[in-house]
């Protein structure tokens, strides 16, 4: 039987904003048959742990219909106009709150591209 994978990108909406999703198989390694392995942390998830990354990200490992999957969600693209000034974020914020907001006048906006 041949199995066709398909890499999902797809923008998901999170609480007060938008983020950026991908969706993939993960490898499987011997000896971690039940565990998600991870490039970003040179490791493994085990079904339904997560790991918040360094570049304001999170992984999550999942297993649906037998097979296990990494899901990833991170802040997004964010064109803002010229006027707006980002608000400071602690640099011990995960994500979501490491997301960059923007405070912006009345007309001048943001968009999230992606």
């Amino acid at each position: 039987m041949q199995l066709a994978v398909v890499l999902l990108f797809v923008t998901v909406c999170v609480i007060g904003g938008e983020a950026a999703a991908r969706f993939e198989p993960s490898e499987i390694h011997p000896g971690h048959e039940k565990e998600c392995y991870v490039h970003e942390i040179r490791g493994y998830l085990k079904p339904g742990k997560k790991r918040y990354l360094a570049n304001c990200s999170v992984v999550e490992c999942t297993k649906e219909r037998g097979a296990l999957y990494l899901s990833f969600l991170s802040c997004g693209v964010v064109a803002h106009h010229p006027s707006c000034t980002p608000i400071p974020t602690s640099r011990f914020a995960v994500y979501p709150e490491c997301c960059i907001e923007y405070d912006c006048p009345p007309g001048a906006g943001i968009s999230r591209v992606g």
